[in-house]
């Protein structure tokens, strides 16, 4: 019971991640790697608890709680994925309304957005975004001042 409801917790909190506020800045490696570390652990107890041969009134809820885990737990990278890709197109978005009336807010959807490409699987546009940024704006540190347009 106690190791299930490790599991049950740690499943949880792989989903806290996923939905949670900071979702962006989470590496999507990461969670993957996390997720199939405790789907193996899940069938390893999975496979204990099937063969104390008890009966289901006493594990069938435990049963059902780890499966639900070893079905919901590979979802999860893939659903990180593309809550990451959206926000980038948002913050993208935000971006080039913001650069052209506040470049204090520019410079801060600028670095969340350097900071969300940073944590996961880039696809064309994303590699593209990337490169975007690195040569459309430019930091001038001895002013202190924000991210400017660049040439």
């Amino acid at each position: 019971r106690k190791i299930a409801l490790e599991i049950q917790g740690g499943f949880e909190g792989l989903l806290g991640i996923v939905e949670g506020e900071h979702f962006h800045e989470v590496p999507v490696e990461e969670l993957a790697r996390k997720a199939e570390a405790l789907r193996l652990r899940t069938e390893q107890h999975l496979e204990r608890i099937r063969r104390t041969g008890l009966p289901d009134r006493i594990v069938g809820n435990y049963l059902l709680r780890l499966e639900a885990v070893l079905r919901d737990l590979p979802t999860l990278a893939g659903t990180l994925q593309a809550k990451r890709s959206a926000f980038i197109r948002k913050k993208k978005a935000e971006l080039e309304a913001a650069s052209l009336d506040n470049p204090t807010e520019a410079a801060l959807l600028l670095l969340t957005l350097k900071r969300a490409l940073e944590n996961g699987e880039l696809d064309e546009e994303e590699r593209s975004l990337r490169a975007e940024l690195e040569t459309r704006y430019r930091v001038e540190p001895e002013s202190g001042a924000p991210p400017v347009p660049g040439p």
